[in-house]
């Protein structure tokens, strides 16, 4: 299930790119990785994570706190079953429903400030 999931993330992401922006993985030589950094250039937008079922998982948040970090970034976007924020260390988690990131309303990957299009 989770491979579909980042699959219909990626197409959306895909579709609102802006052509001055990429689309990430990234992975640390200690394997705590995210599923999606959006850049444009080598100013880094955003931190997409994707995780299926209620339960995040502590890898999730351990991966994305080492993203924000080397990132220097204070949010990332957690994309699965759940909603609501969850601080850590400084970084705000916030989890977006998948149905709700593909509908074309609010908060969906065209409506972000950054990196897609407003």
């Amino acid at each position: 299930m989770g491979r579909l999931y980042e699959n219909a993330v990626f197409l959306s992401l895909r579709r609102n790119l802006r052509p001055d922006q990429e689309i990430d993985h990234w992975k640390d030589r200690d394997g705590y990785e995210v599923d999606f950094v959006i850049r444009r250039g080598f100013n880094v937008e955003n931190i997409i994570q994707v995780s299926v079922g209620a339960e995040i998982k502590e890898r999730e948040f351990r991966a994305g706190l080492k993203a924000a970090k080397e990132f220097k970034k204070n949010e990332i976007i957690l994309i699965g079953d759940k909603e609501g924020e969850e601080h850590r260390e400084g970084v705000t988690f916030k989890f977006i429903p998948l149905l709700r990131w593909l509908l074309p309303v609010p908060p969906g990957p065209s409506h972000l400030n950054a990196p897609i299009r407003s």
